[in-house]
């Protein structure tokens, strides 16, 4: 057999002079009949479990986003005017703002109205530190966890690994936190900024640092809005979601966001003990609507609007 290669060069830490003898391929058709799991979503179609990025300009409403989702999950149901979520619970991380700020926005956001699933804490460790494997201990201890939010990303990044340039150590670090995610089976999402610099048309590339850590995410999902402007848009990609817009426009008031033309709704679904968590039960309405996960070409309509019955059977 001729060799034009010096394999050696590449893998110099490890021995190569003997085969293991345990390197083996699937066949497609074995990979094809394999069991595929329920993707467990946090919102349906829009944040599944894994590794996510809620990123944008500075001060343009992304914590709020964030915290209108932990609330949503954890007590208040309605999410963006239109989807009334099942109750579960929620992680949000605020380690940008003091408690009184907290305070403030969460009696805005949400009145009176029950929270017992929102969980909140204004202090963490670096990812790696002690923390995580205590929050790791929680969520197994609380299987109602559907999402931990990270307000902001760059309050728990660790220094970069010495000896990898800027791509290797991002996406290392991403993998790390990718995996946590999906053994603790929730949406890890992380609150980041886009790069003062990067002016790219693809949304994925303006986020801030190396691509090699967006790369490594399951779902990004990128808020853009003018200064004085309420409309705004939220563009949605990933390997579950596909890619999408949606319209939104923020209450001032309240400091929610909305789904364009919808109004707030003060109601609040309990899980169907038969039901996979966070969907509602079917109104037997369907409609032509791909999905963008399984390519199902038609989903029904719910309380969540279309929902695909492939991936989250009623």
């Amino acid at each position: 057999m001729n060799k034009d290669y010096n394999i050696q060069e590449w893998g110099s830490d490890y021995d190569i002079s003997t085969p293991t003898g345990e390197f083996s391929l699937q066949t497609a058709e074995e990979v094809r009949s394999a069991p595929v799991p329920k993707i467990r979503w946090a919102v349906p179609d829009i944040l599944p479990e894994g590794l996510a990025i809620l990123g944008g300009d500075p001060k343009i409403g992304k914590s709020f986003m964030a915290l209108q989702l932990c609330g949503a999950i954890g007590g208040f149901g309605d999410f963006f005017g239109t989807l009334n979520l099942t109750y579960g619970k929620s992680v949000y991380l605020a380690l940008e703002d003091p408690q009184w700020r907290l305070t403030t926005r969460i009696k805005g956001m949400f009145g009176d109205d029950p929270l017992p699933g929102f969980y909140i804490r204004t202090s963490m460790g670096p990812w790696g530190s002690p923390d995580w494997l205590d929050l790791g201990n929680w969520v197994e201890n609380n299987p109602e966890c559907r999402v931990v939010v990270v307000d902001t990303f760059v309050r728990i990044r660790p220094p970069d690994h010495r000896g990898l340039d800027a791509y290797q150590a991002s996406n290392a670090l991403g993998k790390e936190m990718l995996t946590w995610a999906h053994t603790h089976h929730v949406a890890l999402l992380l609150v980041h900024h886009k790069s003062k610099t990067n002016e790219s048309s693809d949304p994925v590339k303006s986020l801030s640092g190396s691509i090699g850590f967006a790369g490594s995410a399951d779902t990004i999902m990128l808020l853009s809005r003018s200064r004085t402007e309420r409309e705004a848009k939220l563009f949605i990609t990933g390997r579950d979601v596909g890619e999408r817009e949606i319209d939104l426009v923020h209450e001032p008031d309240t400091g929610r966001w909305l789904m364009s033309g919808a109004t707030t709704k003060h109601r609040h679904k309990e899980p169907e003990p038969s039901g996979p968590i966070g969907i509602v039960p079917a109104e037997g309405q369907f409609v032509s609507e791909q999905c963008f996960s399984c390519g199902n070409p038609v989903k029904e309509k719910t309380a969540f609007g279309a929902v695909c019955r492939r991936c989250h059977p009623a």
